[in-house]
């Protein structure tokens, strides 16, 4: 819950700052704007390390080989790293790139669940069979 709580506090925080910049140094809020994007990311990736620890004993528990879930990790982190940037982009006024950001994200969540795509392939043609 604190952990939470300090999310918040950042972001109410970092919003206030933007909105007293904005008019002053439009340059500077941006650059404002990613450094509490960076701190986040950083306090959300340790706190995501713990939830994936959670989930390797999950998956060991259960047998599941790495082939079926490993690409579904990645691509939950390809997004959520596309959605953060393209939001960053909107903000900074780029929004054709973060469209082609959108468009990037989309092409490696492919990319990273050809060798699923592949492991289902393989099943379906043994149920054929």
């Amino acid at each position: 819950m604190t952990e939470v709580l300090r999310f918040v506090g950042l972001c109410l925080l970092t919003v206030l700052f933007l909105q007293l910049l904005k008019g002053i140094n439009p340059a500077g809020s941006v650059l404002l704007l990613l450094g509490a994007v960076v701190v986040l990311g950083i306090w959300g990736i340790q706190g995501i390390q713990s939830v994936l620890n959670g989930l390797e004993q999950l998956v060991a528990r259960t047998g599941l080989r790495a082939e079926w879930y490993a690409p579904v990790i990645k691509v939950i982190g390809i997004a959520s790293a596309v959605q953060i940037a393209g939001a960053v982009c909107k903000d900074a006024g780029a929004s054709a790139l973060a469209f082609q950001l959108e468009i990037a994200g989309v092409c490696a969540s492919l990319i990273v669940c050809m060798p699923l795509f592949e492991q289902v392939l393989v099943v379906a043609d043994a149920l054929l069979e």
